[in-house]
Protein backbone atom coordinates (compact mmCIF):
# COMPACT_ATOMS: atom_id res chain seq x y z
CA UNK A 1 0.00 0.00 0.00
CA UNK A 2 1.32 3.44 -0.86
CA UNK A 3 1.36 6.31 1.61
CA UNK A 4 -1.24 8.16 -0.48
CA UNK A 5 -3.57 5.15 -0.59
CA UNK A 6 -3.59 5.02 3.19
CA UNK A 7 -4.15 8.76 3.56
CA UNK A 8 -7.00 8.64 1.05
CA UNK A 9 -8.60 5.78 2.92
CA UNK A 10 -8.33 7.35 6.35
CA UNK A 11 -9.32 10.92 5.43
CA UNK A 12 -13.15 10.51 5.36
CA UNK A 13 -13.32 8.30 8.48
CA UNK A 14 -14.12 11.06 10.95
CA UNK A 15 -15.88 8.79 13.49
CA UNK A 16 -13.35 5.95 13.47
CA UNK A 17 -13.09 4.10 16.79
CA UNK A 18 -10.72 1.24 15.95
CA UNK A 19 -7.95 0.95 13.33
CA UNK A 20 -6.01 -2.23 12.52
CA UNK A 21 -3.24 -2.36 9.91
CA UNK A 22 -1.90 -5.89 9.72
CA UNK A 23 0.94 -7.31 7.59
CA UNK A 24 1.13 -4.23 5.38
CA UNK A 25 4.04 -2.57 3.61
CA UNK A 26 3.73 1.21 3.41
CA UNK A 27 5.73 2.92 0.67
CA UNK A 28 6.67 6.56 0.42
CA UNK A 29 5.44 8.41 -2.68
CA UNK A 30 7.95 10.89 -4.12
CA UNK A 31 6.45 11.84 -7.50
CA UNK A 32 2.82 12.60 -8.42
CA UNK A 33 1.82 12.89 -4.79
CA UNK A 34 -1.84 13.50 -4.05
CA UNK A 35 -1.47 14.25 -0.35
CA UNK A 36 1.12 16.72 0.91
CA UNK A 37 -0.29 17.38 4.38
CA UNK A 38 -0.81 15.21 7.43
CA UNK A 39 -4.29 13.75 7.99
CA UNK A 40 -5.40 14.14 11.61
CA UNK A 41 -6.75 10.92 13.13
CA UNK A 42 -10.16 11.50 14.76
CA UNK A 43 -10.42 11.92 18.52
CA UNK A 44 -12.96 9.06 18.50
CA UNK A 45 -10.14 6.56 17.82
CA UNK A 46 -9.73 4.37 20.92
CA UNK A 47 -7.82 1.31 19.68
CA UNK A 48 -4.85 1.23 17.28
CA UNK A 49 -3.18 -2.03 16.16
CA UNK A 50 -0.20 -1.98 13.80
CA UNK A 51 1.95 -4.59 12.08
CA UNK A 52 3.57 -2.68 9.22
CA UNK A 53 6.81 -2.44 7.28
CA UNK A 54 7.90 1.04 6.22
CA UNK A 55 9.84 1.63 2.98
CA UNK A 56 11.74 4.84 2.17
CA UNK A 57 10.58 6.62 5.32
CA UNK A 58 6.90 7.48 4.53
CA UNK A 59 6.85 10.59 6.71
CA UNK A 60 3.20 11.55 6.17
CA UNK A 61 2.08 8.04 7.15
CA UNK A 62 4.16 8.18 10.34
CA UNK A 63 2.96 11.67 11.22
CA UNK A 64 -0.66 10.72 10.53
CA UNK A 65 -0.43 7.59 12.68
CA UNK A 66 1.19 9.65 15.44
CA UNK A 67 -1.61 12.25 15.36
CA UNK A 68 -3.90 10.24 17.67
CA UNK A 69 -4.60 11.80 21.05
CA UNK A 70 -7.23 9.71 22.81
CA UNK A 71 -6.21 6.05 22.55
CA UNK A 72 -7.15 3.55 25.24
CA UNK A 73 -5.36 0.59 23.63
CA UNK A 74 -2.20 0.45 21.50
CA UNK A 75 -0.82 -2.72 19.86
CA UNK A 76 2.39 -2.61 17.83
CA UNK A 77 4.27 -5.55 16.29
CA UNK A 78 7.55 -4.46 14.72
CA UNK A 79 10.91 -5.90 13.68
CA UNK A 80 12.63 -2.72 12.58
CA UNK A 81 11.71 0.65 14.02
CA UNK A 82 10.17 2.63 16.89
CA UNK A 83 9.00 5.64 14.91
CA UNK A 84 5.41 5.13 16.05
CA UNK A 85 6.18 5.76 19.73
CA UNK A 86 6.49 9.55 19.60
CA UNK A 87 3.11 10.40 21.24
CA UNK A 88 3.94 8.22 24.26
CA UNK A 89 7.17 9.99 25.19
CA UNK A 90 5.01 12.44 27.11
CA UNK A 91 2.03 11.84 29.41
CA UNK A 92 -0.84 10.15 27.56
CA UNK A 93 -3.51 9.85 30.27
CA UNK A 94 -6.16 7.91 28.30
CA UNK A 95 -3.80 5.02 27.46
CA UNK A 96 -4.51 1.90 29.54
CA UNK A 97 -3.41 -1.05 27.39
CA UNK A 98 0.00 -1.37 25.73
CA UNK A 99 1.05 -4.41 23.65
CA UNK A 100 4.44 -4.44 21.92
CA UNK A 101 6.44 -7.16 20.15
CA UNK A 102 9.91 -6.69 18.66
CA UNK A 103 12.43 -9.50 18.29
CA UNK A 104 15.21 -7.13 17.22
CA UNK A 105 15.02 -4.50 19.95
CA UNK A 106 18.47 -4.41 21.57
CA UNK A 107 17.67 -2.42 24.70
CA UNK A 108 14.52 -1.71 26.76
CA UNK A 109 15.45 1.95 27.27
CA UNK A 110 12.80 3.08 24.78
CA UNK A 111 10.11 1.23 26.70
CA UNK A 112 11.23 2.55 30.07
CA UNK A 113 11.08 6.05 28.60
CA UNK A 114 7.42 5.42 27.70
CA UNK A 115 6.58 3.94 31.09
CA UNK A 116 8.14 6.92 32.87
CA UNK A 117 5.38 9.07 31.40
CA UNK A 118 2.51 6.58 31.67
CA UNK A 119 2.22 5.07 35.13
CA UNK A 120 -1.53 4.62 34.62
CA UNK A 121 -1.23 1.49 32.41
CA UNK A 122 -3.47 -1.39 33.52
CA UNK A 123 -2.46 -3.94 30.85
CA UNK A 124 1.07 -4.51 29.51
CA UNK A 125 2.09 -7.22 27.02
CA UNK A 126 5.71 -7.38 25.87
CA UNK A 127 7.37 -9.86 23.49
CA UNK A 128 11.12 -9.20 23.48
CA UNK A 129 14.53 -10.82 23.49
CA UNK A 130 16.17 -7.91 25.35
CA UNK A 131 14.61 -8.63 28.73
CA UNK A 132 16.73 -7.55 31.68
CA UNK A 133 16.37 -6.98 35.38
CA UNK A 134 16.19 -3.20 34.98
CA UNK A 135 13.00 -3.49 32.93
CA UNK A 136 11.12 -5.95 35.15
CA UNK A 137 12.14 -4.14 38.34
CA UNK A 138 10.96 -0.85 36.89
CA UNK A 139 7.61 -2.37 35.89
CA UNK A 140 6.92 -3.83 39.34
CA UNK A 141 8.05 -0.71 41.16
CA UNK A 142 6.38 2.02 39.10
CA UNK A 143 3.40 0.67 37.13
CA UNK A 144 1.24 0.51 40.23
CA UNK A 145 -2.08 0.21 38.38
CA UNK A 146 -1.03 -2.83 36.36
CA UNK A 147 -3.55 -5.70 36.53
CA UNK A 148 -2.49 -7.68 33.46
CA UNK A 149 1.07 -8.51 32.43
CA UNK A 150 2.39 -10.74 29.61
CA UNK A 151 6.10 -11.53 29.53
CA UNK A 152 7.17 -13.37 26.37
CA UNK A 153 10.86 -14.14 25.96
CA UNK A 154 11.73 -14.21 22.25
CA UNK A 155 15.28 -15.43 22.80
CA UNK A 156 14.25 -19.08 22.96
CA UNK A 157 13.87 -19.01 19.18
CA UNK A 158 17.42 -17.73 18.63
CA UNK A 159 19.40 -20.56 20.26
CA UNK A 160 20.39 -18.34 23.18
CA UNK A 161 20.90 -20.71 26.12
CA UNK A 162 21.95 -18.13 28.71
CA UNK A 163 19.79 -18.23 31.83
CA UNK A 164 17.70 -15.10 32.27
CA UNK A 165 17.49 -13.81 35.84
CA UNK A 166 14.72 -11.27 36.33
CA UNK A 167 12.93 -10.09 39.43
CA UNK A 168 10.00 -8.06 40.64
CA UNK A 169 11.31 -5.67 43.28
CA UNK A 170 8.01 -5.29 45.16
CA UNK A 171 4.43 -6.65 45.27
CA UNK A 172 2.08 -5.72 42.42
CA UNK A 173 -1.67 -5.61 41.78
CA UNK A 174 -1.41 -7.99 38.82
CA UNK A 175 -4.40 -10.33 38.53
CA UNK A 176 -3.69 -11.82 35.10
CA UNK A 177 -0.15 -13.03 34.35
CA UNK A 178 1.27 -14.78 31.28
CA UNK A 179 4.85 -16.10 31.22
CA UNK A 180 6.08 -17.56 27.93
CA UNK A 181 9.78 -18.25 28.18
CA UNK A 182 12.75 -20.28 27.12
CA UNK A 183 15.48 -19.00 29.46
CA UNK A 184 13.81 -17.78 32.65
CA UNK A 185 15.49 -19.22 35.72
CA UNK A 186 13.55 -20.70 38.62
CA UNK A 187 14.72 -17.67 40.61
CA UNK A 188 12.97 -15.38 38.11
CA UNK A 189 9.72 -17.35 38.21
CA UNK A 190 9.80 -17.42 41.99
CA UNK A 191 10.39 -13.66 42.24
CA UNK A 192 7.63 -12.77 39.78
CA UNK A 193 5.01 -15.11 41.27
CA UNK A 194 5.93 -14.15 44.83
CA UNK A 195 5.13 -10.53 44.01
CA UNK A 196 1.74 -11.22 42.41
CA UNK A 197 -0.34 -11.94 45.54
CA UNK A 198 -3.64 -11.07 43.82
CA UNK A 199 -3.19 -13.44 40.89
CA UNK A 200 -6.42 -14.92 39.44
CA UNK A 201 -5.30 -16.05 35.96
CA UNK A 202 -1.93 -17.62 35.16
CA UNK A 203 -0.27 -18.85 31.94
CA UNK A 204 2.96 -20.87 32.15
CA UNK A 205 4.48 -21.86 28.81
CA UNK A 206 8.11 -22.92 28.58
CA UNK A 207 8.88 -22.87 24.86
CA UNK A 208 12.61 -23.31 24.28
CA UNK A 209 12.84 -25.47 21.14
CA UNK A 210 16.63 -25.80 21.10
CA UNK A 211 17.27 -27.48 24.44
CA UNK A 212 15.56 -29.83 26.85
CA UNK A 213 14.85 -27.82 30.01
CA UNK A 214 14.63 -29.17 33.52
CA UNK A 215 11.13 -30.71 33.86
CA UNK A 216 10.72 -29.48 37.45
CA UNK A 217 9.56 -25.99 38.34
CA UNK A 218 11.62 -25.42 41.49
CA UNK A 219 9.60 -22.45 42.68
CA UNK A 220 7.51 -21.49 45.67
CA UNK A 221 3.97 -21.52 44.32
CA UNK A 222 2.17 -21.12 47.64
CA UNK A 223 0.89 -17.74 46.43
CA UNK A 224 -1.36 -19.35 43.78
CA UNK A 225 -4.28 -20.10 46.07
CA UNK A 226 -6.48 -17.41 44.43
CA UNK A 227 -5.82 -18.59 40.85
CA UNK A 228 -9.10 -19.52 39.16
CA UNK A 229 -7.83 -19.98 35.58
CA UNK A 230 -4.62 -21.80 34.64
CA UNK A 231 -3.10 -22.22 31.18
CA UNK A 232 -0.08 -24.53 31.25
CA UNK A 233 2.15 -26.26 28.70
CA UNK A 234 3.08 -29.66 30.14
CA UNK A 235 5.46 -30.65 27.35
CA UNK A 236 8.52 -29.98 29.52
CA UNK A 237 6.89 -30.41 32.91
CA UNK A 238 7.20 -33.44 35.19
CA UNK A 239 4.11 -35.11 36.62
CA UNK A 240 5.33 -34.24 40.13
CA UNK A 241 5.63 -30.53 39.29
CA UNK A 242 2.20 -30.56 37.60
CA UNK A 243 0.64 -32.22 40.66
CA UNK A 244 2.17 -29.58 42.92
CA UNK A 245 0.93 -26.80 40.64
CA UNK A 246 -2.67 -28.09 40.59
CA UNK A 247 -2.75 -28.68 44.33
CA UNK A 248 -1.54 -25.12 44.91
CA UNK A 249 -4.42 -23.74 42.81
CA UNK A 250 -7.14 -24.94 45.18
CA UNK A 251 -9.79 -22.58 43.74
CA UNK A 252 -9.12 -23.53 40.11
CA UNK A 253 -12.27 -23.73 37.97
CA UNK A 254 -10.82 -23.28 34.45
CA UNK A 255 -7.85 -25.17 32.98
CA UNK A 256 -6.21 -25.02 29.54
CA UNK A 257 -3.58 -27.72 29.18
CA UNK A 258 -1.14 -28.61 26.38
CA UNK A 259 -0.20 -32.27 26.66
CA UNK A 260 2.75 -34.28 25.35
CA UNK A 261 2.33 -37.64 23.62
CA UNK A 262 2.64 -39.50 26.94
CA UNK A 263 -0.31 -37.95 28.73
CA UNK A 264 -2.05 -40.55 30.89
CA UNK A 265 -0.30 -39.61 34.13
CA UNK A 266 -0.92 -35.90 33.52
CA UNK A 267 -4.62 -36.51 32.83
CA UNK A 268 -4.84 -38.57 36.01
CA UNK A 269 -3.40 -35.63 37.90
CA UNK A 270 -6.16 -33.41 36.52
CA UNK A 271 -9.11 -35.58 37.49
CA UNK A 272 -7.63 -36.42 40.89
CA UNK A 273 -6.57 -32.91 41.94
CA UNK A 274 -9.13 -30.54 40.36
CA UNK A 275 -12.14 -30.85 42.63
CA UNK A 276 -13.93 -27.70 41.39
CA UNK A 277 -13.05 -27.64 37.69
CA UNK A 278 -15.81 -26.30 35.42
CA UNK A 279 -14.01 -25.61 32.12
CA UNK A 280 -11.30 -27.80 30.58
CA UNK A 281 -9.45 -27.28 27.27
CA UNK A 282 -7.22 -30.16 26.12
CA UNK A 283 -4.65 -29.50 23.38
CA UNK A 284 -1.94 -31.77 21.92
CA UNK A 285 1.64 -30.53 21.92
CA UNK A 286 2.52 -28.17 19.08
CA UNK A 287 4.74 -30.52 17.07
CA UNK A 288 3.30 -33.96 16.38
CA UNK A 289 3.30 -36.12 13.29
CA UNK A 290 -0.17 -37.27 12.13
CA UNK A 291 0.45 -40.84 13.34
CA UNK A 292 1.51 -39.47 16.73
CA UNK A 293 -1.67 -37.44 17.00
CA UNK A 294 -3.81 -40.46 16.16
CA UNK A 295 -2.08 -42.44 18.92
CA UNK A 296 -2.41 -39.50 21.33
CA UNK A 297 -6.15 -39.09 20.70
CA UNK A 298 -6.79 -42.82 20.99
CA UNK A 299 -4.85 -43.06 24.25
CA UNK A 300 -6.81 -40.18 25.71
CA UNK A 301 -10.11 -41.59 24.48
CA UNK A 302 -9.34 -44.93 26.17
CA UNK A 303 -8.05 -43.32 29.36
CA UNK A 304 -9.74 -43.24 32.74
CA UNK A 305 -10.72 -39.63 32.08
CA UNK A 306 -13.69 -40.94 30.09
CA UNK A 307 -14.31 -44.13 32.05
CA UNK A 308 -13.73 -43.54 35.76
CA UNK A 309 -16.07 -41.88 38.25
CA UNK A 310 -13.83 -39.07 39.48
CA UNK A 311 -15.11 -35.85 41.06
CA UNK A 312 -14.44 -33.90 37.88
CA UNK A 313 -17.37 -35.68 36.22
CA UNK A 314 -19.80 -33.93 38.58
CA UNK A 315 -18.34 -30.41 38.18
CA UNK A 316 -17.27 -30.05 34.53
CA UNK A 317 -19.67 -27.95 32.42
CA UNK A 318 -17.55 -27.01 29.37
CA UNK A 319 -15.07 -29.25 27.53
CA UNK A 320 -12.94 -28.22 24.53
CA UNK A 321 -10.97 -30.85 22.59
CA UNK A 322 -8.56 -29.14 20.20
CA UNK A 323 -7.73 -31.03 16.97
CA UNK A 324 -9.66 -34.10 18.11
CA UNK A 325 -11.57 -35.59 15.17
CA UNK A 326 -15.19 -34.92 15.99
CA UNK A 327 -16.49 -37.78 13.83
CA UNK A 328 -14.65 -40.28 16.08
CA UNK A 329 -16.78 -39.42 19.11
CA UNK A 330 -20.37 -39.91 20.14
CA UNK A 331 -22.46 -38.95 23.12
CA UNK A 332 -21.67 -42.22 24.96
CA UNK A 333 -18.11 -41.02 25.49
CA UNK A 334 -19.45 -38.23 27.70
CA UNK A 335 -22.36 -39.94 29.41
CA UNK A 336 -20.69 -39.87 32.84
CA UNK A 337 -20.22 -36.09 32.81
CA UNK A 338 -23.28 -35.12 34.83
CA UNK A 339 -23.26 -31.33 34.29
CA UNK A 340 -21.67 -31.04 30.85
CA UNK A 341 -23.36 -28.25 28.84
CA UNK A 342 -20.93 -27.70 25.97
CA UNK A 343 -18.43 -29.79 23.98
CA UNK A 344 -16.22 -27.98 21.46
CA UNK A 345 -14.12 -29.76 18.85
CA UNK A 346 -11.91 -26.85 17.83
CA UNK A 347 -9.25 -26.63 15.06
CA UNK A 348 -10.43 -29.60 13.01
CA UNK A 349 -7.56 -30.90 10.83
CA UNK A 350 -7.15 -33.47 8.09
CA UNK A 351 -3.70 -35.11 7.76
CA UNK A 352 -2.35 -32.18 9.79
CA UNK A 353 -3.66 -29.55 7.34
CA UNK A 354 -6.85 -27.55 7.52
CA UNK A 355 -9.55 -28.70 5.17
CA UNK A 356 -10.48 -25.34 3.67
CA UNK A 357 -13.96 -25.42 2.21
CA UNK A 358 -14.64 -28.92 3.56
CA UNK A 359 -16.39 -30.14 6.67
CA UNK A 360 -16.32 -33.32 8.66
CA UNK A 361 -19.66 -35.07 8.64
CA UNK A 362 -21.18 -35.33 12.10
CA UNK A 363 -23.98 -37.85 12.52
CA UNK A 364 -26.68 -36.15 14.56
CA UNK A 365 -28.23 -39.44 15.62
CA UNK A 366 -25.06 -40.08 17.67
CA UNK A 367 -25.67 -36.85 19.58
CA UNK A 368 -29.30 -36.88 20.78
CA UNK A 369 -30.38 -33.80 22.75
CA UNK A 370 -27.26 -31.88 21.58
CA UNK A 371 -27.47 -28.82 19.34
CA UNK A 372 -24.70 -28.37 16.76
CA UNK A 373 -23.23 -24.84 16.77
CA UNK A 374 -20.32 -23.87 14.45
CA UNK A 375 -17.21 -23.14 16.53
CA UNK A 376 -15.86 -19.60 16.12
Amino acid sequence: MSQDQFLGMISPLTQLQELTLKNLTIKRIVYKRIYKEVIQLPSTLKKLSLSVRLINNPELFIQTINSHNNLVEFNYYSFTHNLIFEPFYKPYPSLLKFDYANANLQSPETLIRIFEQNFQLTSLKLTLKCWNNELTSYISKNLNSLEEFNLTDFSGYYQDHTDLNLKFSQPTKIKKLSLVWGRLSNFSLDSILENCPHLEELTLNRNNIYRQPDPDLLINISKLIQVKKLNVNCEHLSVTAFNHLLLSCSQLNELVVILPIECKALMKSIYENCANLQKLDICPRYQMWPYQKDAFFQELCDSEFFTNSSKIKSTLTHLTLKEFKAQNYKVEHFKNFEKLKSIKFSAQHYHNYRRFGKKYKIYKNLWPEFKKIPYK
